[in-house]
C-alpha cells in the first residue's frame, strides 16, 4: 500500500495529473499483494483529486500460465489498447516490473517515449529495472526474510501481529540518473 501511495505522491509532486494502471489478476482472492498496491495508488489518486476513472483507466491482465513473457505480452497489448482509446496518461503504473517493462516497450513502439512514462513495482529483477530505466518501488525482500528468521529463532513470544517494512522508491530521473527515497 504505502509504496504505491508514495510513488503516486512523488509523481503528483512532479506535476503528473493523469495516470493509468495495469495490474495482473491473481487467482487467489486471499493474496493481497496487488490489491494493496492498487489500494495505495487509488488512495493517492483520491487524496490528490487526480483525473483517474477506475472504470476506464484501470487495465487488468491475466493468463493461467503467468510466465514473465506472458506478462510482458499481456501488458504490452493492454497498454496499446488503452493508448488507442484516446486517453492521454502521463504515467502508466504497473503492479509489477514485468508488466511495466511490457508497457514501456509499447510506449516506445508507439513513439510516446518522453510523453508517457511506465513505472513499476517490486524490483524482483533489479538488473532489468536498472537496464530498462524504469522507476519502481523496491520491496525489501531481504529485510522481510531477516525479520521472519529473527522471529522464528527468537525465544520471545510478544512479537507484533504485523511488522511493516517500508519499500524504497527508485525514481529514474529524465536526465538519466536515478534517485532513491
Amino acid at each position: 500500500y504505502s509504496g504505491a501511495y508514495r510513488l503516486a505522491e512523488r509523481l503528483i509532486a512532479n506535476g503528473c495529473r493523469r495516470m493509468a494502471v495495469v495490474s495482473w489478476r491473481i487467482p487467489d482472492p486471499n493474496d493481497l499483494t496487488y490489491q494493496e498496491r492498487l489500494r495505495g495508488f487509488r488512495q493517492a489518486a483520491a487524496d490528490y483529486a487526480l483525473d483517474f476513472d477506475p472504470a476506464v483507466d484501470f487495465m487488468e491482465c491475466s493468463d493461467p500460465l503467468s510466465s514473465h513473457q506472458r506478462m510482458l505480452t499481456a501488458s504490452y497489448l493492454a497498454a496499446k489498447k488503452y493508448l488507442y482509446s484516446g486517453r492521454a496518461p502521463e504515467v502508466i503504473f504497473s503492479t509489477n516490473d514485468f508488466l511495466a517493462n511490457g508497457v514501456k516497450r509499447c510506449i516506445g513502439d508507439e513513439g510516446l517515449s518522453g510523453k508517457v512514462q511506465a513505472v513499476g513495482y517490486d524490483c524482483l529483477d533489479a538488473e532489468m529495472v536498472l537496464q530498462s530505466g524504469l522507476s519502481s518501488v523496491q520491496v525489501e525482500y531481504a529485510a522481510m526474510g531477516r525479520t521472519g528468521v529473527d522471529i522464528l529463532c527468537s525465544d520471545r513470544t510478544d512479537f507484533p501481529r504485523l511488522t511493516k517494512i517500508e519499500p524504497k522508491l527508485r525514481i529514474t530521473l529524465s536526465q538519466g540518473g536515478s534517485s532513491h527515497a
